[in-house]
């Protein structure tokens, strides 16, 4: 492998890292705004509108959760 080709490697490498990264960034804000739902929700009483805007709310996170938990298992090259 020649030093150019080595470079584009390593440029490749950094950038899938870099994605990565952010993949990883948006996953733990996701798994933060769940911890305030249920901490919320758990500490305080809720009305019936509130329980399902909350359960709601849990759900939409957790279907991003999941689907940036498939992009982050991309595979590197």
């Amino acid at each position: 492998m020649d030093d150019r080709m080595y470079k584009e490697f390593l440029e490749s490498q950094l950038r899938w890292s870099k994605n990565q990264i952010s993949i990883l960034d948006d996953m733990e804000s996701k798994l933060l705004e769940m911890k305030k739902v249920a901490e919320y929700a758990a500490g305080n009483e809720l009305s019936i509108e509130e329980r399902e805007t909350s359960s709601k709310r849990m759900e939409i996170l957790n279907q991003e959760y999941h689907i940036l938990e498939k992009q982050k298992h991309t595979e590197f090259h």
